[in-house]
């Protein structure tokens, strides 16, 4: 451990009347500065052993091994596509709800709009219409198609909350989101052919 070097203002002077003054004019600080220094730097070193102990012990250390932490150890590399859909189970809550409810309301929204969009500038019935335009079977027709893409609609919806509500489900939770506001869209596209 160094000495602690103490400059004086007799040193500073130049007068030289320090016994303990060196060539430069440093004076060595006494026995006491030295004692100081020593007992800080054990006592820190036992207290950071100390502590290190301490944490060491803590209660609760005993389970840092229990099964379910695989999901814990960050050296493995991140699995994709499939295999990640099925190993990645922490819970997802917020996507669980706010996939379905996004999709119940802004599916329909959507397909109406553009409805009024495709479908809006024409006064005439659906060219679909051809066949039963003589018995005037247009409606029941409309309706009909209609009902078969909201039924299908409404079973994609549901089973968006048939998913688990895992954080790996999250992308095939909204690809069938999607899938159910496609099955509205369409019915348009029918409708407009």
């Amino acid at each position: 451990m160094a000495a602690a070097i103490v400059e004086t203002p007799e040193s500073r002077a130049g007068n030289g009347t320090s016994s303990a003054a060196g060539a430069d004019g440093v004076v060595a600080a006494g026995a006491d500065a030295d004692i100081d220094l020593k007992a800080d730097g054990v006592y820190a070193d036992d207290l950071a052993d100390a502590r290190a102990d301490d944490l060491a012990d803590a209660p609760g250390d005993e389970f840092d091994d229990a099964p379910g932490d695989e999901f814990d150890d960050e050296s493995e590399t991140p699995q994709r596509g499939f295999r990640h859909w099925l190993t990645d189970r922490r819970p997802d809550v917020l996507a669980y709800v706010f996939v379905p409810v996004v999709t119940l309301f802004a599916a329909p929204v959507l397909a109406i709009f553009w409805g009024i969009v495709i479908l809006g500038s024409d006064s005439e019935a659906p060219s679909m219409c051809d066949d039963v335009r003589a018995v005037n079977g247009c409606e029941e027709l409309t309706l009909s198609l209609i009902s078969a893409h909201v039924l299908g609609f409404l079973g994609l919806w549901a089973l968006l909350w048939a998913l688990p509500w895992w954080r790996g489900l999250r992308t095939p939770r909204v690809l069938l989101a999607v899938a159910s506001g496609a099955v509205l869209f369409a019915a348009l596209l029918r409708m407009a052919a």
